[in-house]
């Protein structure tokens, strides 16, 4: 094993890569000029779609719930509730007792 390894780096010592060619430069940069150019226009439209979006759900949102502010009547409007407590009719229990533990309730 040890004749191998001292083989293999003697091979990658005397290894030579091969010249790029001289245009493969200029062919990246186009590439990714490119890409670029589409990437931003999918950008710009995704940005587009999204206003767009969002406008139609906000007028969607005002037309489903105008304000008072907006000077028309609304068209439905929920009942308001109230609630109330009230004391009356309430009698005491004759024996009433409380009872208060401390500690463990026996279950496991």
């Amino acid at each position: 094993m040890i004749e191998r390894d001292g083989e293999l780096r003697e091979a990658l010592r005397k290894w030579q890569t091969p010249d790029a060619p001289a245009l493969l430069d200029e062919r990246v940069w186009r590439s990714f000029q490119a890409n670029r150019r589409l990437s931003n226009r999918w950008k710009r439209w995704a940005l587009i779609a999204a206003g767009i979006a969002l406008a139609v759900g906000l007028a969607g949102a005002l037309l489903r719930h105008p304000g008072q502010d907006s000077g028309g009547p609304a068209r439905h409007r929920e009942p308001e509730l109230a609630t109330t407590l009230s004391a009356a009719g309430y009698v005491p229990l004759d024996e009433g007792r409380i009872i208060t533990t401390t500690g463990s309730t026996g279950a496991n």
